[in-house]
């Protein structure tokens, strides 16, 4: 179902709104209350409170069949936005960063499309405006609700995300991985301080620290297949108090990213080996937390196939990508590991629009006419699978 011009402008709005009123993660409760608002006027029945501040919808078809689950992230980043356009963030040191604005809009106009097709749809469908993606716990926390998945069962779910990388009017949909997994770590060396002129009296964390930056980096080089792919980054150091003195302890923080969590669990397994032999030799006492903050998003097969063959008939061929992967996180993954799904790329990226700025930066900025786009896909693969 195309959008008449007036809709369009109507989306526009209403990603508009969305990014004038940012909300970090589960403190979206104004945005979630215009939500619930609108999909009650469309009809729908709702669920509030979705891991706090999530919102729930139903919509059932006249049908019996099998129904499947559409999402879309609510919450913004704690940036200071600097784009200076008139709809600019009014909170301050928040700001709608990354596109979830626009997926809340693009949602929430396919969902109020979605209802005229009722006597069409075979089984139902659920609409989830999910809370805290950013922070990588928002889904896990609405998977905690025990009718999200269930009752009716959800056979397959979609999701999607405005995409810089790509220039508007394309669109990426990968069979297999798309998002990689996240871990994030901090690793505590624990040595022995003392005066930079008498490094024999001491057990010197900073030489170890240094040691175990190069030693991380062996582990996607020489431990993990060539066939494989993997990154280990070590984002932050910090240790010492003066040019003369060795600390009693440095601390590192970083993260690893891979596409299959065979390699992930590799990962965790090479690094406590490695603090086992820096501590064999230099002496010192590493400890590690770890933090898995999303597994890799892969996209199942048929139902990607269910998407492409939709998208083969809105886009031209060469606008279609079936190759886009990315070490970025998204929390859709948990998701993605309980039932079938497809998440695909809407291209926003412009630069006669100064639509060039990455996601997260302070000057993000996206075309607007990825919003269509956006809705034209996920508003026909939704049929596609209920019809």
């Amino acid at each position: 179902m195309s959008l008449t011009k007036e809709e369009i402008s109507e989306l526009i709005d209403l990603r508009r709104h969305f990014h004038r009123y940012p909300e970090i993660a589960f403190k979206e409760e104004k945005t979630a209350n215009f939500i619930a608002d609108r999909l009650g006027r469309y009809g729908y029945k709702i669920t509030r409170g979705i891991a706090k501040t999530g919102v729930l919808a139903e919509l059932k078809g006249n049908f019996p069949g099998d129904w499947i689950m559409l999402r879309a992230d609510m919450d913004a980043l704690p940036v200071q936005e600097e784009t200076k356009l008139p709809f600019e963030s009014a909170h301050p040191g928040i700001m709608h960063a990354c596109g979830h604005d626009a997926h809340i809009a693009i949602l929430l106009t396919v969902a109020k499309n979605l209802v005229q097709y009722k006597e069409r749809i075979k089984g139902g469908i659920k609409i989830l405006f999910q809370p805290a993606e950013e922070c990588g716990s928002g889904a896990v926390e609405c998977l905690k609700h025990p009718g999200l998945l269930d009752n009716p069962k959800i056979k397959a779910a979609l999701g999607l995300h405005v995409w810089q990388d790509l220039p508007t009017g394309y669109v990426g949909i990968t069979p297999g991985p798309v998002m990689a997994g996240v871990m994030q770590y901090k690793i505590t060396i624990n040595g022995k301080g003392g005066h930079g002129a008498i490094p024999e009296e001491t057990v010197d964390p900073v030489v170890a620290a240094a040691h175990l930056i190069t030693l991380v980096q062996t582990i996607v080089s020489r431990n993990v297949s060539p066939l494989d792919t993997g990154v280990v980054t070590v984002g932050l150091l910090n240790g010492g108090t003066a040019f003369n003195i060795i600390p009693e302890k440095v601390i590192l923080e970083g993260t690893a990213r891979y596409f299959r969590q065979s390699v992930g669990d590799l990962i965790y397994r090479r690094i406590d080996e490695i603090l086992k032999g820096l501590d064999l030799t230099f002496g010192t006492n590493c400890s590690i937390s770890y933090d898995q903050l999303t597994p890799p998003l892969v996209n199942d097969t048929y139902i990607s196939e269910q998407v492409l063959s939709v998208a083969r008939k809105l886009f031209p061929k060469e606008k279609i990508r079936t190759d886009i992967m990315t070490m970025g996180g998204e929390d859709m993954s948990y998701i993605a590991n309980k039932v079938p799904c497809c998440f695909f790329l809407i291209g926003s990226g412009n630069p006669e629009k100064d639509a060039i700025y990455p996601h997260h930066s302070k000057f993000f900025k996206i075309d607007e006419d990825s919003l269509q786009y956006g809705y034209d896909l996920l508003f026909e693969a939704a049929l596609n699978l209920t019809t």
